[in-house]
């Protein structure tokens, strides 16, 4: 299972497929409520991979159904991820939701969208779509890793 996280993350970057976009991200959904901790550790950073790709999909086809699809399906799997550090008290896999918090908001404020290999002309990358929501998104996000940071820091060193 944990190679499997893996594989997802290096077939949604390698073929930026809607389809199969929407299946690894399914899957992903599984596998970070996965109760061996480096099974979830491994979605959690293959997630970060999913949403970038989905992200960068839909903003060069924003009016694409399939691509809004995969931008859905994406953000389900972000709800499901982010989710996961109420279940495991792993410092793993807490360091995982952390990391992709924090991948979030970066994604979520930068002025473009992330490019897809090949997929835009050098110096064109396109616009986030929905900007003004994301980049609410992020405060949220943000909110939530600080939270888990003051968590962290009032239980001290374990």
């Amino acid at each position: 299972r944990k190679w499997l996280a893996s594989f997802i993350s290096e077939a949604c970057t390698a073929s930026p497929v809607a389809g199969s976009l929407q299946l690894c991200a399914s899957c992903l959904q599984s596998l970070v409520q996965d109760n061996q901790a480096g099974v979830a550790k491994q979605a959690l950073f293959s997630c970060i991979h999913v949403m970038r790709v989905a992200l960068a999909l839909y903003a060069l086809q924003p009016a694409d159904a399939e691509a809004k699809a995969t931008w859905e399906a994406a953000r389900v799997l972000q709800s499901a991820a982010c989710g996961v550090i109420a279940r495991h008290a792993n410092d793993g896999v807490r360091l995982g939701v952390a990391k992709l918090l924090e991948s979030i908001v970066l994604m979520y404020t930068s002025p473009t969208a992330p490019t897809l290999q090949g997929a835009a002309a050098p110096g064109q990358a396109p616009r986030l779509p929905d900007a003004a929501a994301l980049y609410q998104e992020a405060d949220q996000q943000l909110r939530a890793l600080l939270d888990l940071l003051r968590q962290a820091q009032q239980s001290g060193p374990s």
